[in-house]
């Protein structure tokens, strides 16, 4: 560990104290089951009245920029890292040598990872919209708590492929939901999705090189990183089940209008069939 590593670790208090095992579960599992204690509080914040409804919305909106801006910097931070250690000293040097985590994505991973609390509230504010969160809501918000911090309490050089392409992604992402939240909408949200869908392909494929590379890094390390790969996997999969409900669409129904035959089969209301007559006479 490096002197300046030493520093930072100690003024960034709230990073050490989130990096405990047992605090992160027990904040995952208090978010887990937060969603009744959430809805009592819209009752209470009475967000129907006109007024506590203009607060809210600014509210959402003030959420997804900060978001956004966080996002936009933690991009210009880690991207100019990844691909100039890249470029000037391989792939193999960004999986694998720890003065790529000593140095400077270190902190990074770990302000990434401790901003991953506050996205819970994303969950909440749909809550207090009186909407219900989906599993993949859930599973999402949980999942990426889980998984960073099995990453970042290996010292996982790996975890630069979640950071570089999460921080692009929710630049976009969140800068669309403020202006979704003031009432814009684009006919190419779906490609949104789609970019989300992609990042954990991506991910997925470029993490792996960390098994091939011959690292000597710990085998906590790539165990954890079979964690978030299983949990990419599973975001993937739950993914593409929303964006086929939501956007594949659904072909109507042809109407097949009667033909001579069909409406000579089917008798008018009221009147018997003609073959049933008959029946009755014999």
């Amino acid at each position: 560990m490096t002197g300046e590593e030493h520093i930072i670790e100690e003024d960034c208090w709230l990073l050490v104290v989130l990096m405990r095992p047992l605090i992160m579960l027990l904040l995952v599992i208090a978010y887990l089951k937060s969603e009744p204690y959430v809805a009592k509080l819209r009752t209470k914040l009475k967000l129907r009245k006109k007024a506590n409804k203009r607060l809210f919305t600014l509210f959402i909106v003030g959420h997804n920029i900060g978001l956004a801006v966080f996002s936009l910097w933690m991009a210009l931070r880690s991207w100019p890292l990844f691909l100039g250690t890249w470029s000037r000293d391989g792939l193999r040097e960004v999986h694998c040598s720890p003065a790529f985590w000593e140095n400077e994505f270190g902190y990074l991973a770990k302000v990434f990872y401790a901003s991953k609390f506050y996205e819970f509230a994303d969950t909440w504010l749909l809550v207090l919209k009186n909407k219900q969160p989906s599993f993949l809501q859930k599973y999402h918000h949980a999942g990426i708590v889980v998984t960073m911090w099995a990453g970042v309490a290996t010292s996982s050089n790996w975890l630069v492929w979640p950071t570089v392409l999460n921080s692009a992604i929710h630049t976009a992402m969140y800068s669309y939901y403020a202006a979704a939240t003031l009432g814009y909408k684009s006919p190419y949200a779906k490609y949104l999705t789609r970019a989300q869908m992609t990042q954990f392909v991506v991910g997925i494929l470029g993490a792996t090189s960390t098994y091939f590379f011959g690292c000597e890094a710990a085998q906590y390390s790539k165990r954890a990183l079979f964690l978030m790969q299983c949990y990419a996997a599973g975001l993937l999969v739950l993914f593409g089940e929303m964006a086929r409900q939501k956007y594949g669409g659904k072909r109507p129904r042809r109407s097949a209008s009667p033909g001579p035959r069909s409406r000579s089969a089917s008798p008018a209301p009221g009147r018997a069939s003609p073959r049933l007559a008959a029946r009755k006479r014999r």
